[in-house]
């Protein structure tokens, strides 16, 4: 349905590969047997202080979201939002 999905992960591990990501780059995921693709439009970076929160939308949107940057060691004091429309 319409609306924004939230995913959140480790950046060291299921979303590691995010490391490289960039705006225009392709997400497929897969749920139920159902493929969908979202394009990734925008890249967020902000402070662990800053409040997570996010826009009410009517379409079909993605927000994933990991701790930053990729190659610190502990308790990253950023985090990273990439926001993806459906294709």
């Amino acid at each position: 349905e319409a609306g924004l999905c939230v995913l959140m992960g480790h950046r060291d591990r299921e979303l590691k590969i995010l490391k490289y990501a960039e705006v225009g780059d392709v997400f497929t995921i897969q749920k139920n047997g159902t493929q969908y693709r979202f394009s990734v439009t925008h890249i967020v970076i902000q402070d662990n202080d800053d409040p997570l929160t996010f826009p009410t939308v009517d379409s079909y949107r993605l927000a994933i979201v990991t701790c930053y940057p990729f190659d610190f060691f502990g308790v990253a004091p950023q985090r990273i939002i990439f926001y993806c429309t459906k294709l």
